[in-house]
């Protein structure tokens, strides 16, 4: 049987798209430009937290049992090695497996019941660190915080309940990819914080976000 030209690119067209879109999402160990901007989100959170909490200041580090060239693999990596070098101690690194997530993307939310255990072993730590999103907390949970326990850093990609973490001090701040102008291809040069700014994008509070979709898009 021969098969029409109109019909052979409708059924080839979605897979390549599928295909390019795998490359920027997931990006290759090898292919520096696209590990560029993972890498300098990871170091410039190190440097970050080193400036807020000072030398000695103790993380406990969430992330997510990943091969090594997908993004969360890549900040996460970035981030503890720096960590190393600035003087700040990852006391434990927490790495959730797949089924603990239940979701595709691991980088949309931390389950809940795995950030409550964790405030109440670790409850004397300088802050918490999630590249992994961070925990969406009914009001029952939130009320179950103890009057102290760790901030949270988060990478995420989805800004759901986003406000009220911010609003109950779970979150100190959250990165989420760039969703503001100026567009990412106005920032130039190379270093580091340029880098993540083309890419990222960090909200520290409520007048932060968008007003648009709550669930951030890829930006690369």
């Amino acid at each position: 049987m021969k098969i029409s030209k109109e019909i052979l690119v409708a059924v080839m067209a979605p897979i390549v798209i599928a295909a390019c879109l795998g490359t920027l999402f997931w990006p290759k160990g090898e292919d520096r430009s696209l590990t560029k901007p993972h890498e300098a989100l990871g170091y410039t959170l190190a440097d970050d937290l080193a400036e807020r909490l000072g030398k000695g200041s103790r993380i406990v580090v969430f992330t997510a049992v990943a091969e090594p060239n997908t993004p969360v693999a890549i900040q996460s990596k970035s981030f503890t090695d720096r960590c190393r070098k600035v003087g700040l101690e990852v006391v434990f690194e927490r790495k959730l497996a797949r089924f603990e997530q239940g979701r595709d993307d691991p980088q949309k939310q931390l389950p809940a019941e795995v950030y409550l255990t964790n405030v109440e072993v670790y409850s004397d730590v300088d802050a918490f660190v999630s590249f992994v999103g961070y925990p969406r907390l009914t009001p029952r949970e939130a009320r179950s915080l103890p009057d102290s326990f760790p901030r949270m850093i988060a990478v995420s990609r989805s800004a759901n309940e986003i406000r009220d973490m911010l609003r109950i001090g779970v979150l100190e701040y959250a990165v989420l990819p760039r969703f503001a102008f100026p567009a990412p291809d106005a920032i130039k040069g190379d270093s580091r914080q340029s880098w993540f700014d083309r890419y990222f994008q960090r909200v520290d509070s409520i007048e932060d976000l968008p007003l648009g979709p709550r669930e951030m898009p890829r930006s690369h």
